[in-house]
């Protein structure tokens, strides 16, 4: 298992405070994108890597999914998903999406949130995902957007204005595709950047129809009229990507 930065108490504790917050960008930009994406899910057999503290887990199977095989790299971030997201149908199971292993057509739906800009070889995970799925079965995930994770130095941010606001995002090193180092919740994390060209091509080269991409902005929740990431409307911070292997 390689290490990993979710597992740093300090990391986890800065990460876990953000991602339970009910207006974080996970739960007003990606986890509606990435939802309105998923098929009908009453009895389907589910992949979900990457599956953090479950909360995508949870809602596959509360929606009808048969099995959810939820897997991930961070032992913490599975105690919690346990203890706090158990359901008779979601099997927990520690396991780095590298080292993933199935027999061919194993499953109707393969599904992950945010986890795919840590996979060093995207080209080799989609073909592996290919020869997993069932026939007519989908692949679906989101990832931060290639915009976001292009600039190769970890200091590069928004230009603003005087008062702090964001003008615009200084977009750079888009087309040199590679690792990407971020300080983050105390700790460091690298990240993949990789074209969109690059992440659509590969599906189809592995044999996926590319049926729906996404460039979400935020869902207002009810009662508000002002965005909480209204950087959002300069930048996309999150590309969700559905497709399809072919009957």
């Amino acid at each position: 298992m390689k290490d990993n930065s979710y597992d740093d108490p300090r990391f986890f504790q800065g990460y876990r405070r953000m991602r339970e917050d009910p207006e974080s960008a996970n739960e007003l930009v990606e986890q509606p994108a990435l939802r309105s994406c998923l098929p009908p899910l009453e009895g389907l057999e589910v992949l979900e890597f990457g599956c953090g503290m479950g909360h995508l887990s949870l809602w596959l199977a509360e929606r009808g999914a048969s099995r959810v095989l939820a897997t991930d790299a961070s032992e913490r971030m599975l105690a919690v998903a346990r203890s706090e997201r158990a359901h008779e149908r979601v099997e927990y199971r520690l396991r780095a999406i590298e080292d993933l292993a199935f027999p061919p057509g194993s499953f109707d739906l393969v599904a992950s949130s945010l986890a795919l800009h840590y996979v060093a070889d995207y080209a080799a995970l989609v073909r592996e995902v290919a020869r997993w799925l069932r026939p007519g079965g989908r692949f679906i995930y989101s990832v931060e957007h290639p915009a976001k994770t292009a600039p190769k130095d970890p200091g590069k941010d928004w230009a603003r204005d005087e008062e702090g606001n964001e003008l615009y995002w200084p977009l750079s090193d888009y087309c040199e595709e590679g690792p990407r180092d971020e300080e983050w919740f105390a700790g460091s994390v690298v990240k993949h950047h990789r074209k969109l060209s690059s992440m659509l091509n590969d599906l189809v080269a592995a044999g996926m129809v590319i049926e729906r991409v996404e460039e979400p902005e935020e869902v207002l929740s009810a009662g508000r009229k002002e965005a909480v990431f209204p950087q959002n409307t300069h930048r996309p911070s999150v590309l969700v990507v559905r497709s399809a292997k072919g009957a």
